[in-house]
């Protein structure tokens, strides 16, 4: 599964189980370590996100095993899609990074979602050419969407951002949604706020 990156499915994906760690809590969205960039949620808050109108993204079913050796169903977001043309280009910011994400090499100036998809390419290329640390990584550094496009999507991923490579955004009314669910393991923030 950690094998297919910011693509759809074809036949044949195979989804390994996992393990909650000795001191996890069961809860309705999962931190996990071998799918960076893909969610791990339960069954009710998978209900909850295909009832919504999300974009560019695809569930996967598999389960977690607990210390007791029951097993417990969940499902992995997989984003497939980004939703880029949804960015004002013209207030958001680019910036390429040193490889640990600490420190601004230089910035880039980017008008469309067209010119950040070939940044993106070439920004991936390097990355092959310059192993990490040595590779200076492409980064949304600062999102705006823009304010004459109603947000038409309750879920959908933008990728290459500055929180940790890919971000998820949801709509209040999702948000709300959620929230009334009483969901756990969730936590919303604006934007641009950093990640705890």
């Amino acid at each position: 599964m950690t094998k297919l990156l910011f693509e759809k499915s074809r036949e044949g994906v195979s989804v390994p189980s996992g393990y909650f760690h000795e001191k996890a809590k069961q809860t309705d969205l999962v931190s996990v370590t071998f799918a960076s960039s893909q969610l791990l949620i339960s069954q009710k808050l998978k209900e909850i996100i295909v009832a919504s109108n999300h974009f560019g993204i695809e569930f996967f079913q598999t389960e977690l095993i607990g210390k007791s050796g029951l097993s417990f169903e969940y499902w992995f977001v997989n984003p497939y899609n980004s939703q880029l043309e949804m960015l004002d280009f013209s207030k958001s910011e680019f910036k390429y990074y040193d490889g640990w994400l600490k420190k601004v090499i230089s910035v880039a100036s980017i008008e469309n979602e067209v010119a950040l998809e070939k940044a993106f390419m070439e920004n991936r290329r390097s990355a092959i050419d310059n192993p990490y640390p040595n590779h200076h990584p492409l980064k949304i550094c600062k999102i705006v969407f823009k304010s004459s496009s109603p947000f038409t999507y309750d879920l959908f991923p933008v990728w290459g951002t500055i929180y940790r490579g890919i971000a998820f955004f949801v709509s209040q009314r999702l948000r709300e949604q959620i929230e009334q669910a009483n969901c756990t393991g969730i936590m919303f923030t604006d934007p641009n706020q950093a990640y705890p």
